[in-house]
């Protein structure tokens, strides 16, 4: 928010005095008298100040001491709750389940490979308690980790982990087979409210040694971190071989009674000395602790306190030699550094205080020099403090993401927009570049910016930005300009201003679909009116054909014997199929008009032969019928289910119609389950467009030339209204194989999720 500048001290006045400052005696005077004075009180003084200097450099030893084992403390605590962190992200990454197979685990042990390398630490998986199994350690290929079991303090932390479902830290322990000392950090994998698994990952004492070693070598400290059994975990003056060495454990139950403190011990080489310790935070009763001899500790306060007992007695001989001298030397600079002051600013002259006391002509006229520079520096402080303040205001008040980058590609700013749609903090983006933010799309963005900062011109783009949350990309329009220096006005980087347009984007798109399905909604219509006209005028002519079939019939039946037996035969199965012929009409427009069907349990093998008699003409395809025994009843429509195997047969036969090899169709009927059967239909001819895989039963998709593309998107709906599916295939040795299966029940109509889904052999 905008902060109003800061206001200049009461006490302070901007004015001068209107009386000219009475003038005051020279330094050359004071000095003498200061020397005459200081004489009696010197050795006095001198003691006081040896006193109280050896107190200070005792409390600033002793600070120091303490303030290396706080920073330690404070680091080793950082770096645990670092290496929780990662291990609990990894613990709640959802692709870890109780069933997970083995190429699941292998994605998550290349994820974890990549973490380690980029961290420098190992990970591990492993199984639940109590066996507590290894699925992979990321120092050791995959599947390749042996069975590195888990003993003594590292095994009860794991146990711990998994009883409790919290993140657990181990005290020091064996691991591996050369039994290396370590601790480690297991992150509970909690699915359903259990513990399945625990993600794990090491403290290396090594690496902690050496860090040590290296921040500590110029303290003069030892420094060493002890865990919550009294082990050594790290040393910086021993290393590696202090490692798991016990420390004494009278003065390691002192430090674990107290958060912090010093106490007097005895190092692990027997030597007295003073101990700092502090606890390590985030670490159940972890310590770190900076240790100095005794030798040491009296000579940091012993040493000045004698150099200033000396110091004391050789300025009581020198002072008074020296007084004169110096004073006429002194005042020549002292002018100079107050006219020098006096150039601070270019503020009022600061009236003289009133008040008794000793003064200096030159000290006044260098305070009054002073105290106007301060005025200015004041004012200005506060003015670009104000200024400031209110740049962020407006940049963090906007919902637009507003960044500056430099000429190598590095955040300069960003405002809060910016910080929540790349969903890290603020102090991890400024100074980083797009590709170690995000790398996947940092080319692009690179792109962008090199062209707007080369050719010096605002550029607006619209980008894709990955989601930190993991959801869907957002959309953002984008315009960035050129940022230029003040002075010289050459470029130096990329100033950004990116407006979320993705619900714009995604209300676009919506507007489509939806227009696209209002357009096959009004084909459909159509198609179901003229179906339905068709129906109506089909139904008059074919009326009018089966009773001129049955008058024939009657005809031949009235010339007795001497009518050949199949003429008869042949004109009652022609008036059979004209009766069959309208009854599919009747059911056609009544299913177009949403009229609901009349099921009945039918003989299922029977129904698709009869279909595949009529639509197969004659001996122009070689046709294979293999029906499987125990196919029984299935409730159906029975002309609606023989309406989908004619339109499968015939378009099959169409299809291999011109080919120069023997079109063949092969037919099969098989239970598919207890409550279902299936009825596969395949050809030999040239197969599916590519243009139309997975599109294939939409309504007018077709790939004849004048076909409407209604018939399968009719199959499809007859068959998913009897509780089955339907779909297609490319034929092993070429062709096309349609399925489709049909509930015994007769089903029940799927909803549209269903429906889109495509059936597999």
């Amino acid at each position: 928010m905008f902060r109003e500048p800061q206001r200049l001290p009461s006490e302070i006045p901007l004015t001068a005095s209107s009386a000219a400052p009475r003038r005051a005696p020279s330094l050359r005077s004071w000095l003498l008298l200061l020397a005459v004075a200081v004489l009696a009180p010197l050795v006095l003084g001198a003691g006081v100040a040896a006193y109280a200097a050896a107190e200070a450099y005792r409390s600033v030893f002793l600070e120091r001491l303490r303030g290396a084992a706080r920073i330690e403390a404070a680091l080793l605590g950082a770096e645990i709750e670092r290496l929780s962190r990662v291990v609990s992200a990894f613990a709640e990454e959802e692709l870890l389940r109780p069933d997970n197979t083995v190429e699941e685990v292998r994605e998550m042990y290349a994820r974890a490979v990549r973490t380690a390398a980029r961290l420098g630490v190992d990970f591990g998986l492993r199984g639940p308690a109590p066996d507590l199994p290894v699925l992979f350690n990321t120092a050791l290929p995959f599947g390749e980790h042996g069975d590195l079991p888990l003993r003594g303090p590292l095994r009860e932390a794991a146990l711990a982990a998994a009883t409790t479902g919290r993140v657990t830290l181990s005290a020091l322990g064996p691991f591996g087979p050369a039994d290396r000392l370590t601790a480690m950090i297991f992150a509970p994998v909690q699915r359903e409210g259990r513990v399945v698994a625990l993600f794990t990952t090491f403290l290396d004492p090594a690496a902690l040694s050496v860090g040590l070693a290296r921040r500590q070598a110029a303290r003069g400290f030892a420094v060493f971190a002890v865990d919550g059994r009294g082990r050594l975990v790290a040393h910086s003056a021993r290393g590696p071989e202090a490692i798991g060495q016990r420390v004494p454990e009278e003065e390691y139950a002192k430090a674990r009674d107290l958060d912090h403190g010093t106490i007097r011990a005895v190092s692990l080489v027997g030597v007295p000395s003073i101990i700092a310790f502090e606890r390590v935070p985030g670490a159940r009763d972890w310590i770190v602790a900076s240790l100095t001899h005794e030798g040491a500790y009296r000579a940091s306060w012993r040493s000045p306190a004698t150099s200033l007992v000396l110091g004391g007695l050789a300025a009581l001989f020198v002072a008074m030699v020296g007084a004169s001298v110096i004073s006429s030397q002194l005042l020549r600079p002292l002018h100079r550094l107050t006219a020098a002051a006096a150039r601070i600013g270019d503020a009022p002259a600061v009236a003289d205080p009133a008040g008794p006391g000793l003064r200096v002509a030159e000290f006044d006229a260098l305070r009054r020099s002073v105290e106007a520079g301060q005025v200015a520096l004041r004012l200005e402080t506060a003015r670009a403090e104000g200024e400031r303040a209110l740049l962020r205001s407006v940049i963090d008040g906007t919902a637009d993401c507003v960044f500056v980058k430099d000429l190598d590609g590095r955040y300069v700013l960003v405002n809060h927009a910016a910080v929540q749609a790349i969903g890290q903090p603020m102090d991890q983006i400024v100074g980083r570049t797009d590709a170690e933010i995000w790398p996947g799309v940092a080319a692009t963005f690179d792109a962008v910016d090199r062209r707007v900062m080369e050719q010096g011109r605002t550029t607006v783009i619209e980008e894709r930005v990955p989601d930190p949350l993991g959801g869907e990309a957002r959309v953002f329009l984008t315009m960035k300009s050129p940022w230029r220096e003040a002075t010289s006005g050459a470029v130096a980087g990329v100033i950004g201003v990116a407006h979320d347009i993705t619900e714009r984007r995604r209300n676009q798109e919506r507007l489509s679909d939806a227009h696209q399905a209002l357009q096959r909604l009004a084909r459909r219509s159509t198609v179901a009116a003229m179906a339905s006209g068709i129906a109506h005028e089909l139904n008059q002519p074919l009326g009018a054909a089966t009773n001129y079939l049955a008058g024939a019939r009657r005809l031949l039946d009235a010339q007795g014997e001497a009518v050949p037996t199949a003429a008869v035969q042949a004109t009652a199965r022609a008036a059979e199929q004209m009766l069959r012929a309208g009854e599919i009409l009747r059911r056609l427009r009544g299913f177009l008009a949403g009229e609901a069907a009349e099921r009945r349990p039918e003989p299922a093998a029977e129904v698709v032969e009869d279909a595949v008699r009529l639509a197969v003409p004659g001996d122009a395809v070689e046709l294979t019928l293999d029906i499987a025994p125990g196919i029984g009843l299935v409730r159906m429509d029975r002309v609606q289910v023989q309406q989908v195997v004619v339109n499968l047969v015939r378009n099959a036969i169409e299809a291999m119609e011109g080919q120069a090899d023997p079109a063949r169709l092969s037919v099969a009927i098989r239970p598919a389950g207890s409550d279902a059967i299936e009825v596969t239909i395949a050809d030999n001819g040239p197969g599916l467009p590519p243009e139309l895989e997975g599109r294939l039963f939409e309504a007018f998709r077709s790939s004849k030339v004048d076909g409407m593309g209604v018939g399968l998107s009719i199959c499809r709906t007859i068959v998913e209204e009897h509780g089955g599916r339907i779909g297609a295939e490319p034929a092993p040795g070429g062709g096309t194989v349609f399925r489709f299966t049909l509930a015994r029940d007769g089903g029940q109509p799927m909803d549209d999720e269903t429906r889109t889904e495509r059936v597999t052999p």
